[in-house]
């Protein structure tokens, strides 16, 4: 039992962490990710998929959602610890 309120735990603080980065990503980056950028980096996961933590026989619409999501969070993540560090230099 206590396992299964860990792996709880965890997947709830996961998604109420993707949802945060979605939130700073839709509404205060400007630059958005590119469809080339996206490309570029389903490439990388299709290329090597095990470096992302996919198997060899990754499909292309799995290895392109993980790329333009993971390109996302950096951005919004970026955003954020940028204007964070912004506000410690005030």
């Amino acid at each position: 039992m206590e396992i299964k309120t860990i792996v709880e735990d965890y997947v709830r603080n996961e998604f109420k962490l993707s949802t945060i980065w979605n939130v700073i990503y839709e509404m205060k980056v400007e630059n958005k990710v590119t469809p080339e950028q996206i490309d570029l980096a389903t490439k990388e996961v299709m290329d090597n998929p095990k470096k992302f933590g996919f198997a060899q026989n990754v499909e292309e619409n799995q290895a392109r959602d993980f790329a333009a999501n993971t390109l996302k969070k950096q951005i919004a993540a970026q955003w954020l610890f940028g204007n964070l560090k912004d506000k410690d230099k005030k």
